[in-house]
């Protein structure tokens, strides 16, 4: 039986794969200082959409291809919310880049600050990293810190990631409805309110090592009420799927 289905699995995994046209990912670097990183490539405009959070006071930065922070191209927040990207140095701050961010957003929700970041695939120049426009993973550092050259962390607020970028498949043109899960940071009753109907959907949580923690399955309509009292304060990712596709969203307790 399972050797008869393994035609039609391997014929829809490569119908997916042709079709796709974006690529996701999602990691916590570091659940106490609220730092995750989400990207999502989309090949077919050319561009890539990072979400990058951190704490709301001081400053964080990422970096991108690079194990250290020599010469890495890098993004970085102030604590008053001003982007910049800068080629980083051994050990210090480095110099500013060209901008090639063609929009950003800065929104603080209590402790926690959320940029919204778009820019072209390709860098501007060969001190840009170039995102890559298939499923893969590169590097990811991160630190936060108080003082302004940037330089000599300690082991509690810097660190390095291995980031994986996996297909986000959709049945050709269908997508689940715009959706928003709030309110974000959350304390008890969580909502989840779509933009136009949805049919069937299943919510997962899951922590921020990946550990699958709950399912709610939310059936049909547009809007969704459901408790997430006994979680502990953390990070977590949602995933949110139905016979239209699947997407995600982190969410902070």
């Amino acid at each position: 039986m399972i050797r008869n289905l393994l035609p039609f699995v391997c014929y829809l995994t490569m119908l997916f794969s042709a079709s796709a046209q974006q690529f996701k990912g999602f990691s916590t670097v570091s659940s106490s200082h609220n730092m995750t990183v989400e990207v999502t490539i989309d090949v077919s405009n050319n561009e890539v959409l990072l979400v990058l959070t951190g704490p709301s006071n001081q400053w964080f930065g990422y970096g991108f291809g690079k194990s250290n922070m020599f010469r890495a191209y890098a993004i970085i927040t102030s604590g008053a919310g001003i982007i910049e990207e800068r080629k980083l140095g051994n050990h210090n701050k480095g110099g500013a880049l060209a901008p090639s961010i063609t929009w950003s957003k800065s929104t603080v929700s209590g402790s926690i600050r959320t940029d919204s970041i778009k820019r072209l695939l390709a860098g501007l120049s060969s001190d840009h990293f170039s995102f890559p426009t298939s499923a893969s993973s590169f590097s990811v550092i991160w630190a936060t810190g108080s003082g302004q050259n940037l330089a000599k962390h300690n082991l509690s607020n810097r660190g390095l990631v291995n980031f994986q970028l996996s297909e986000d498949i959709h049945l050709g043109e269908q997508n689940i409805p715009v959706w928003k899960l709030g309110p974000n940071p959350v304390n008890d009753m969580l909502s989840v309110r779509f933009s136009a109907y949805s049919q069937q959907t299943v919510l997962d949580i899951f922590s921020h090592n990946g550990q699958h923690i709950s399912q709610h399955y939310l059936g049909n309509g547009t809007e969704f009420d459901f408790s997430v009292a006994h979680l502990p304060k953390g990070t977590y990712f949602i995933r949110l799927s139905n016979s239209k596709g699947v997407d995600f969203q982190n969410l902070v307790k």
